[in-house]
């Protein structure tokens, strides 16, 4: 059989805490997969407690919908369909010294689809939609088309007769920071102080 490789729509049907090789405590937990050409096929993750890791295994315990905060009791870690991200890993086997490969969980994510922090509820979702109605009416209707800018000028021909000239690009080898006709800037109708630079 090949060795699962990619991201599989899951859901857990089982889990216990245990001890790793090293004799560090683990926890198991069987999934089921639940789509695709490898739907029934059975895949186990372990989570771990070291001080890098613990944050991420209670929170995948969550992601399936564990709510408690007793690891002796994993209730609710069926109720959801997860995402998990299996890896193959090639690894050779004690007995017969052959190279085989087996999928390894590294991640186990919410399901598809949007991944929103705190998703709102489908009342504040209709009340901020009707907050916005005005804003979004305002920018006009996906079926009306748009006007279309008007480009700039390609060339000082085209300004109007005693209009400022754009500035000068700066020179990035020069090391001063310098304002290109900073008297015309200061000295304009309108302006009636100079400023020191």
């Amino acid at each position: 059989m090949t060795a699962l490789h990619g991201t599989y729509r899951a859901r857990a049907v089982s889990g216990g805490l245990g001890y790793a090789g090293n004799g560090t405590e683990q926890l198991a937990v069987d999934f089921v997969i639940t789509e695709g050409p490898n739907e029934g096929q059975h895949v186990t993750w372990w989570g771990f407690f070291s001080d890098k890791a613990v944050d991420r295994t209670i929170e995948s315990l969550r992601i399936c919908g564990w709510k408690g905060d007793d690891l002796c009791d994993l209730t609710g870690i069926t109720d959801n369909d997860v995402d998990l991200v299996i890896e193959a890993e090639e690894y050779e086997d004690r007995r017969t010294g052959e190279i085989r490969s087996i999928g390894k969980v590294r991640w186990v994510n919410r399901a598809g689809g949007l991944n929103l922090k705190d998703a709102m509820s489908p009342q504040q979702a209709r009340e901020f939609a009707a907050r916005m109605r005005g804003r979004v009416a305002s920018l006009g209707s996906s079926k009306r088309p748009m006007t279309p800018m008007t480009p700039a000028p390609a060339n000082n021909a085209a300004r109007r007769p005693g209009a400022p000239q754009p500035a000068q690009a700066i020179d990035p080898t020069d090391d001063i920071p310098f304002v290109y006709d900073a008297t015309e800037f200061c000295t304009r109708p309108g302006r009636n102080r100079w400023i020191a630079w």
